[in-house]
């Protein structure tokens, strides 16, 4: 069994009994998403009866996003500090944060398995970590469901997509993507990030899977900006 050690409340400081950093008083302090919501790519403050313009115009390739808070505020700097600066003690708190009502949408679409937003091998090997790959196997072994390690993979380095207009970003990422068919071929797929901006990133990963035969593409975050 994990042992787990007792922390601090990232917010208040109060002593926890060990693992996820925040207490449940502080929890309610973060933005959550409870108004309504793009069907289709999440964005917050959009009628949920009906596609955002933006997937009226353009719809995504994957069906959902699971992500139950806004990316503001502390949130958005344990995410960055997690991503960028190695404090990989937060995983399991944003694990925690990302599982908010996880098990009835993984229910509901059926979800077969869970897949990281996969990084290019460069990046990789110079961060050291794919923040995602980690949440996607704690979330994985939370629920039950195979995590794939395999079955996607970044062929083609891109910028950053943070340092990129709106505008750029589907293009940024166009075809960086391939799936290998053996691992995903007619599976559910849950797709795992650590936060959804435009949802291009998402969106191109869900046509190479898409392509290589996954039967349908969801998404899974711990923030939506």
């Amino acid at each position: 069994m994990e042992q787990l050690y007792p922390v601090d409340c990232l917010v208040c400081g109060e002593r926890l009994a060990g693992g996820v950093q925040i207490c449940d008083g502080c929890r309610g302090c973060l933005a959550a998403i409870v108004d309504a919501s793009c069907p289709r790519c999440g964005r917050p403050d959009s009628p949920a009866e009906s596609p955002c313009g933006s997937c009226q115009r353009q719809p995504p390739r994957f069906v959902t996003v699971h992500a139950p808070w806004r990316y503001r505020e502390p949130l958005a700097s344990w995410i960055r500090g997690f991503k960028y600066a190695n404090q990989l003690g937060l995983e399991r708190t944003l694990a925690d944060l990302a599982d908010e009502q996880l098990t009835d949408w993984l229910a509901t679409y059926r979800i077969d398995a869970l897949l990281a937003v996969p990084l290019h091998r460069g990046r990789l090997r110079e961060r050291g970590y794919n923040q995602a790959d980690r949440l996607a196997a704690l979330l994985a072994r939370m629920h039950g469901l195979p995590h794939l390690r395999r079955g996607l993979v970044r062929h083609r380095p891109t910028p950053a997509q943070s340092a990129l207009p709106d505008r750029r970003r589907r293009t940024n990422v166009r075809d960086a993507f391939r799936a290998e068919g053996q691992a995903v071929y007619g599976r559910r797929i849950a797709l795992v990030d650590d936060v959804i901006t435009t949802g291009a990133t998402a969106d191109a990963a869900a046509a190479a899977l898409l392509e290589a035969g996954a039967a349908a593409v969801y998404v899974v975050a711990v923030a939506r900006a």
